[in-house]
C-alpha cells in the first residue's frame, strides 16, 4: 500500500496504529500515543 501526499501542510504527519510484535528485529511499536483519539479522527 502506498500513500501520496500531494500538498502537505507545515505540521503534517502520517500516523498508523503501530507495529506490535516486531521488537525482536529492532522495530519499536511506535504508533499514535492516544489510540482512541486516533481512531475517532480517522472516523471523522
Amino acid at each position: 500500500m502506498a500513500i501520496r501526499v500531494k500538498s502537505p501542510g507545515l505540521l503534517t504527519t502520517v500516523q498508523d496504529t503501530g507495529r506490535f510484535g516486531e521488537y525482536a528485529i529492532g522495530m519499536p511499536p511506535s504508533g499514535a500515543m492516544d489510540v482512541f483519539s486516533y481512531q475517532v479522527g480517522n472516523y471523522l
